[in-house]
């Protein structure tokens, strides 16, 4: 006979099916979709394989999770990637996912294009969702679209007006965003006419140089005139050195660089490089995040050294998990 009042196993908090380290660990906690996208857009790099999952799967997982979530928390995410975590693709691959959510991105785009090839970045994610068309064109994209737009001057535009299927001026042509006023309706021009005055960057100056002591010019005067972006000053220690750019002028690019985008990768990977500055790379890393609010609580700190760690960060990166 069968009891009336059979005893009641607990609830696992576990997922009955589902282990850490690829099957090897723990049974894995429950987590809310939300946790499960956070984690998956915070500890991965778009499109790139890991050590349990290749980079395909993964995003299908992304673009699964953003379509379960509250758009208003997916939205601030995407934000958070680009904003505080420094994400550059990731962002934008939400954003796209977000709008096939019937989400209004506009806000998100305005917050999150913060480099002018972004726009078109996204662009070009989102012809691929659109079957490969960018027509029919949401209107949160074209207002969000435009917005950012607005933000980018001449040099920035100029820099990232290159020749890739989606350019510059196919925004403009797509979202009609209006002037504010007589002169960006003129820089708007030369964009649709691809006559943006050519920028002064160490790309340009650098191609244009020809031997080491018009390399060394070039090198001097975009530090000494404060138009060396930080992420290319310490991706170009090495090259500085071999056109023997003085000491002091490398250093006083040290002293006024602006740093707030670059992550603790960079300035490791410079040190690493560049082992005569590491002093000085440590105190621009120490200076960069001096301001940054302190985390709540206690924090833990914990070093993996298991097998998955030992795989690169990315397909082109010199640098494991570790």
């Amino acid at each position: 006979m069968s009891k009336v009042n059979p005893t009641v196993k607990p609830v696992s908090k576990f997922e009955p099916e589902v282990r850490v380290a690829g099957g090897n660990g723990a049974p894995a906690a429950k987590q809310s979709d939300l946790a499960n996208l956070r984690r998956l857009v915070l500890t991965g790099l778009l499109w790139e394989d890991s050590a349990y999952v290749d980079g395909k799967t993964a995003s299908d997982q992304i673009a699964e999770l953003i379509a379960k979530c509250d758009p208003k928390d997916v939205a601030a995410l995407t934000v958070e990637c680009r904003q505080k975590q420094k994400m550059r693709h990731m962002p934008l691959f939400m954003a796209a996912h977000l709008l096939k959510t019937g989400y209004a991105i506009d806000g998100v785009l305005a917050k999150i294009c913060t480099r002018a090839d972004m726009m078109t970045d996204f662009l070009g994610i989102y012809k691929t969702l659109n079957g490969g068309k960018l027509k029919p064109l949401a209107a949160s994209v074209k207002r969000g679209l435009g917005d950012a737009f607005k933000r980018h001057d001449e040099y920035s535009l100029a820099k990232y007006d290159r020749d890739t299927d989606i350019k510059l001026r196919d925004i403009i042509r797509l979202c009609h965003p209006k002037p504010d006023n007589e002169d960006q309706s003129a820089l708007w021009g030369r964009v649709k006419d691809r006559t943006l005055k050519t920028p002064d960057t160490w790309e340009v100056g650098s191609s244009a140089a020809k031997g080491n002591d018009e390399k060394r010019a070039v090198w001097v005067r975009l530090i000494e005139s404060g138009k060396l972006p930080a992420l290319a000053f310490l991706r170009n220690l090495r090259n500085m050195k071999q056109v023997d750019v003085p000491g002091s002028v490398i250093r006083k690019g040290f002293a006024d660089v602006k740093s707030t985008m670059l992550l603790p990768l960079n300035f490791l990977t410079a040190a690493n490089e560049n082992p005569e500055f590491k002093k000085d790379i440590e105190d621009l890393m120490i200076r960069t995040y001096a301001n940054l609010p302190k985390l709540p609580g206690r924090t833990l700190f914990i070093v993996d050294r298991s097998g998955s760690m030992s795989s690169n960060i990315s397909g082109k990166s010199k640098f494991t998990r570790q």
